[in-house]
């Protein structure tokens, strides 16, 4: 009978602590009562229909150690994850199993242990037990539905269970994603509406569209190390309080490179830079180290593709695993340089310092800096300092008179803080994950003009049509952004869940 008592309680606590790091790895909040509930209606299977309790055991096991990595460092699913998770390519996710920490495979070699031995679990439980563990498992998943029906009368199931919460907060943002781009193929059939008038002053119009930079790492920004020689001593327009409007690439570059409705704050997308330049006279190009069929860069790809002439270094890859590199992309950049046409923009779309860093700099930096991924993208950044000053140098030889924009799609913020293996990464809990690099540099440029008030990348059509003197009714000029002029509405930028947050009251992720 003890020794019977005793293997019972051995086997209750095996499948205890699989629920328990379960839980942990769906990234819900840690709540002690649902971890019993689970592990009670679990030991209710185990000891009679041992065959359905075996399946859910080795699918809750699977599911677990695959998301745990992203569990652990994003959270429960949200429509970035989502999003990452359905679109994400062969090499992406090659190049995700490379940055995982010793902490996410442990984590994940633990959930697939206690797994194991809790196929071995089995433990009868009275009829008048069982149902009553039943009862109180169907109660926690349905509660909350209940009390949605009978204050608004509408029965939404969101359980709060995380083991069925997380199927059904998949399910509710796989739906919104699919709506989502129904909607962005509508709107990219919609022709554009602009009416502009062009005052350019400059011959070749040069965007460089930089990725995963944050301006604290760079020598321009007083960043320790000396990496970016050229940009420092150049006579460029600094923008030292640039925000991007989101913090990632998915979220950030829409809004910054389309205009926004007045009256229902969506952004039409055939109203983007590359149908406003074109309507302008401008002949245009998009050349990218960056996928033109990966779905998480759908609509910057398809933007690109209205130009007049574009190539996606990485066909149908989001970044080739490091096969292809910014350098690359010169041999474009130079023939649209010397194509003979009177204005052109020419958009650059950097794969730069987006994670895996070693993968962009071929394993290679100039100088160690706390672990050897940051170090090589401080190196990154070193690289694309360089390559700004090949294309100035090609712009000069045209010449023609040229002017040259280049800002990061967004920021960074650190991982493992402190270890050998530590890294940035995409978050949205931080400062530094919105805060990068600005610049404007001309052929004409004589002195290095600092702008110090805050200027956000939901704004960002307004500083193109500043900096391009294309004048268009629809875009906001009620500020004169490359100045040092107060401007209002500033502050807001969008977190991963799509939500309007104040960048003011996030906490900061300094270097040291």
């Amino acid at each position: 009978m003890k020794k019977t008592f005793k293997n019972n309680i051995i086997q209750f606590l095996i499948l205890l602590i699989f629920v328990l790091l379960l839980h942990i790895s769906l990234g819900y909040i840690l709540r002690f009562f649902y971890v019993l509930t689970f592990t009670a209606f679990l030991l209710c299977l185990s000891g009679r229909v041992k065959k359905i309790y075996s399946i859910c055991i080795i699918l809750l096991s699977i599911i677990g150690a695959i998301y745990t990595p992203i569990g652990l460092k994003y959270g429960s699913p949200n429509i970035n994850s989502v999003i990452s998770f359905f679109y994400t390519n062969t090499n992406e996710t090659l190049e995700f199993i490379q940055t995982l920490s010793p902490i996410n495979l442990m984590f994940s070699f633990l959930i697939i242990l206690f797994g194991l031995l809790s196929l071995k679990v089995s433990i009868v439980i009275k009829n008048k037990s069982s149902l009553f563990i039943i009862f109180i498992f169907i109660m926690t998943s349905i509660t909350w539905p209940i009390k949605d029906l009978i204050n608004n009368g509408t029965y939404n199931f969101e359980a709060k269970l995380p083991i069925l919460r997380f199927f059904s907060d998949i399910k509710k943002y796989y739906d919104t994603v699919k709506i989502e781009n129904e909607w962005i193929n509508k709107e990219l059939n919609k022709k554009d509406n602009w009416q502009p008038i062009n005052n350019s002053q400059y011959n070749n119009y040069i965007l460089v569209i930089g990725e995963s930079v944050r301006r604290d790492f760079m020598q321009s920004y007083g960043f320790s190390i000396k990496n970016t020689p050229f940009l420092e001593k150049s006579p460029v327009i600094q923008f030292d309080n640039y925000i991007s409007a989101a913090p990632s690439t998915l979220f950030s570059l829409p809004p910054s490179l389309t205009l926004k409705n007045k009256n229902t704050n969506n952004i039409e997308l055939q109203n983007n830079i590359i149908t406003l330049a074109k309507k302008a006279g401008l002949n245009t190009y998009w050349f990218s180290n960056q996928g033109s069929m990966i779905g998480s860069d759908s609509v910057i790809s398809t933007i690109g593709k209205r130009a007049d002439s574009y190539h996606f270094l990485s066909k149908g890859d989001y970044h080739n695993n490091g096969l292809t590199t910014d350098n690359d992309l010169l041999t474009d950049i130079k023939r649209a340089l010397f194509s003979g046409k009177k204005t052109n923009l020419i958009v650059i779309h950097l794969i730069g310092s987006h994670s895996q860093a070693c993968a962009r700099t071929q394993d290679k930096y100039d100088e160690f800096f706390q672990s050897t991924e940051i170090s090589c993208y401080i190196q990154s950044i070193k690289n694309t300092d360089k390559l700004l000053e090949d294309i100035v140098s090609m712009s000069k030889k045209t010449g023609k008179s040229w002017s040259l924009l280049y800002l990061s799609d967004h920021g960074v913020s650190y991982e493992h803080k402190g270890e050998s293996y530590a890294k940035l990464s995409h978050d949205d809990k931080f400062k530094q994950n919105f805060e990068v690099p600005l610049f404007i540099l001309s052929s004409d440029s004589k002195e290095k003009i600092h702008v110090t008030e805050r200027r956000n990348g939901r704004y960002f059509m307004s500083i193109f049509s500043e900096w391009t003197s294309i004048q268009e009714p629809q875009i906001p000029n009620h500020c004169h952004m490359i100045s040092n002029d107060i401007c209002s509405d500033q502050n807001t930028v969008i977190n991963f869940q799509k939500e309007e947050i104040n960048y003011n009251l996030l906490p900061e992720d300094k270097i040291n």
